[in-house]
């Protein structure tokens, strides 16, 4: 896999955690492990300061990917699966919620 195809996982597994923290079925433990760390990522305070060029980064993305583990475990399959199937790519994100939408009417 290139890097190129690696940032879109990340952002993907990024989109998965954000809808694991909307998600109504999810356990509180996962929105809270999908809170922390994106309130750690978006924080202008960190343990390794964003300037500096690669380890800045890094520390992001092992935060992300550390969440996302946890999450994992502890959110049920169906769940997550449901997220991750919402999340996919933009197209089949906008269909989905525009399905979602018509099916609570």
């Amino acid at each position: 896999m290139n890097w190129k195809a690696s940032i879109k996982s990340l952002a993907n597994e990024a989109r998965v955690m954000a809808r694991v923290l909307r998600h109504p079925d999810s356990p509180w433990p996962a929105r809270l492990i999908a809170a922390a760390a994106a309130a750690y990522v978006l924080s202008p305070v960190q343990l390794i300061p964003t300037f500096i060029p690669i380890i800045g980064q890094l520390d992001d993305v092992l935060v992300i990917c550390a969440a996302l583990r946890w999450i994992r475990r502890i959110t049920p399959a169906p769940v997550f699966a449901d997220c991750a199937d919402l999340s996919c790519s933009p197209a089949r994100r906008v269909t989905s919620s525009y399905s979602i939408g018509l099916e609570s009417r």
